[in-house]
């Protein structure tokens, strides 16, 4: 079974086995956000958590700043954007699993003007 060493808490690791189903998939495209969402028995919770995209010089990367160690990298914006998002679920899928606290949802992102 492969092991991935992405969405790691400080060293804490999961395996990853499977790929996300097709309905899943499917899901994801319909959601107008970078996010996940919140289970609270049948009721289903949209979130959504603040990405920062930088160029890596060949590549781009991203990260949660609410989630951290939840990390992607990928070729282009778009495919980094697609990235993150499955990132971002299958790192609060692990949180469910352990029984961990999904983090709020809490960092702002703006932008500010400055003489240059």
């Amino acid at each position: 079974m492969p092991w991935l060493t992405a969405c790691g808490v400080e060293g804490w690791t999961r395996p990853f086995s499977r790929r996300p189903s097709q309905r899943l998939l499917e899901k994801r495209e319909e959601q107008p956000f970078l996010g996940s969402s919140l289970r609270s028995g049948n009721k289903v919770t949209p979130v959504r958590y603040a990405i920062v995209i930088e160029n890596a010089g060949s590549n781009y990367s991203a990260y949660v700043p609410d989630l951290p160690g939840c990390i992607a990298t990928g070729e282009t914006i778009a495919e980094t954007e697609r990235l993150i998002r499955e990132a971002i679920e299958f790192h609060l899928e692990g949180l469910r699993a352990d029984g961990t606290p999904i983090p709020p949802q809490s960092s702002r992102v703006d932008y500010v003007e400055v003489a240059a």
